[in-house]
């Protein structure tokens, strides 16, 4: 059965396990999202006072905004190349919704040099 879930390169694990695997599906997604919003939560602290993000935001809402977006990529994308890319996507979007002047700056830096 497993050997059937993966054979293809362009569907998602996390799709299949959903699927297949609702409970255990569940349980993973519940750590992720702790995980993330701790991650989240931090990235958006430091941005704050790094002056690359606004001082005005909202923390906890932004946190919920964007892990929001990516789970729902996730968990409606099956080929794992379209996930990346919307991810890439959504992660500008958010990041140029929270940014100061200094934080397009970078992020523009940042997207003509890519690290990846």
């Amino acid at each position: 059965m497993f050997k059937e879930m993966f054979k293809s390169s362009e569907t998602s694990p996390v799709y299949q396990l959903k699927k297949h695997y609702p409970e255990i599906y569940e349980k993973m997604i519940c750590i992720e999202i702790n995980e993330c919003k701790t991650t989240f939560k931090q990235n958006i602290e430091k941005g704050i006072q790094t002056k690359l993000y606004r001082k005005d935001l909202n923390v906890e809402n932004y946190v919920r905004f964007y892990y929001t977006l990516i789970f729902n990529i996730n968990e409606n994308t099956i080929s794992e190349k379209e996930a990346f890319d919307l991810e890439q996507d959504a992660l500008e979007y958010h990041t140029r919704a929270m940014a100061t002047p200094k934080g397009i700056l970078e992020l523009e830096k940042q997207l003509r040099n890519p690290i990846i």
